[in-house]
């Protein structure tokens, strides 16, 4: 996929629980003219109806991985799969990830003239996505804090430390980004951090077309 000429393209990511949706949202308030995507929820809608990717995960799963409606993948149970080892790891990942690029290729390509595009893609890096972007965000949090958050959502240790250890380390991460955002603290200092950088983004010329907060 070739940058859009129209747009320009912000990858944020992050690792499991650091808080890459809270910035999403707060981007989303920012400016409604900026175009946020989260990876997730193409994922979430790939994974619910039968197509040919999903037939290739209950093939090599079983049907244990199907929701009891058939509607259709249950993702939980999907993950415990996925988790279990690197090769169904990366057999899952191989599937899903051509296709999400496919989605986002389309999203771009349908606002090309949203003045920003900012895309949310935990395994960035991961899935060797760097080129795609005009610039990078990583949202890092504390390891201590994000493990209180994710068990208050009701991850478990074990789930919390597999897909910890599926994931580049955000130390790593956030020396290959562009800017990093330090999710520790409460929503407003996250907030403040954010604001401070669009605000600055739209003095530039890629980006002269939305607004400041307005």
């Amino acid at each position: 996929m070739n940058k859009n000429k129209f747009s320009y393209l912000v990858g944020i990511t992050g690792n499991f629980g650091s808080g890459k949706s809270t910035v999403g949202n707060i981007i989303a308030e920012f400016d409604k003219n900026i175009l946020v995507i989260d990876t997730d929820d193409i994922v979430k809608f790939i994974l619910s109806s039968k197509n040919n990717i999903t037939d290739s995960l209950v093939k090599k799963f079983g049907d244990n991985i199907l929701l009891d409606d058939n509607v259709y993948i249950n993702r939980k149970s999907l993950a415990e799969c996925i988790f279990k080892n690197k090769e169904n790891r990366i057999f899952a990942e191989g599937l899903i990830h051509p296709e999400v690029i496919n989605v986002l290729k389309e999203y771009i390509s349908d606002n090309q003239n949203a003045p920003l595009v900012v895309i949310l893609v935990p395994l960035l890096y991961e899935a060797k996505m760097e080129k795609l972007f005009n610039e990078i965000w990583c949202v890092v949090c504390n390891e201590t804090v994000c493990f209180e958050r994710l068990i208050k959502k009701g991850f478990t240790n074990d789930e919390i430390v597999s897909r910890a250890n599926a994931q580049i380390g955000q130390g790593e991460k956030a020396k290959l980004a562009n800017f990093v955002i330090d999710n520790s603290y409460d929503l407003e200092n996250t907030k403040s951090q954010i604001l401070k950088k669009l605000n600055s983004m739209a003095q530039l010329s890629h980006t002269h077309r939305f607004s400041s907060g307005k």
